[in-house]
């Protein structure tokens, strides 16, 4: 995931096929843990593979909790280990 200050985010090497997914991002402060929602817009599932069934969760948003977040790391996890991420603050290229 590379999430950008704008509130959208990107999604790239999902797959072994490399597919891509973008949307939008938002945290939810209300409780703890946090959540953050994940609203996934775009997905390139089908123009790799037309036989591939679609992205499941196109369209949708889906909420992870968050674990850790600081200045440089980001740990959330979703239902069932499906969305479990762990993510380090890269330079931008």
């Amino acid at each position: 995931f590379k999430f950008k200050a704008d509130g959208s985010f990107v999604c790239d090497s999902y797959t072994p096929a490399g597919c891509t997914l973008t949307g939008r991002w938002e945290v939810r402060w209300g409780k703890l843990p946090p959540s953050l929602l994940l609203t996934f817009e775009t997905s390139d599932f089908k123009k790799k593979d037309p036989g591939w069934p679609e992205f499941k969760y196109l369209g949708k948003t889906l909420e992870v909790r968050i674990l850790e977040l600081d200045d440089e790391v980001l740990v959330f996890k979703g239902g069932k280990g499906e969305w479990d991420w762990r993510g380090w603050k890269r330079e931008e290229e």
